[in-house]
């Protein structure tokens, strides 16, 4: 869960875990699937990167429109891909991002 402000552009890093152990995701491509709270897809024109491949942290710099309070709470998921195999982080439920006005 994160707790942001509107207008964040700091970056929000996230360990994801496998087995409850962070993992090496060298090679393997990130994309964030961010909802909004009425579970529409939200485009966002931040970006997305591993912050540390190696030991398995996400990281989500987003635009300074990105997030609002009118869209809270959106449910984040990390997508990872791997050749032709993909996995979602944190599984089974996605991961909770609540945004307030200033």
């Amino acid at each position: 869960m994160e707790r942001l402000v509107e207008g964040w552009t700091e970056p929000i890093r996230q360990q994801l875990l496998a087995d409850g152990a962070p993992f090496d995701a060298t090679g393997v491509t990130l994309d964030l699937v961010l909802k909004d709270n009425a579970g529409n897809s939200v485009s966002t024109s931040g970006k997305t990167a591993w912050d540390t491949a190696s030991t398995s942290i996400a990281k989500f710099t987003p635009g300074s429109s990105d997030l609002t309070a009118a869209g809270s709470p959106y449910t984040a998921t990390w997508k990872l891909t791997s050749g032709s195999q993909v996995a979602f982080y944190p599984a089974p439920a996605a991961d909770q991002w609540f945004v307030r006005t200033a």
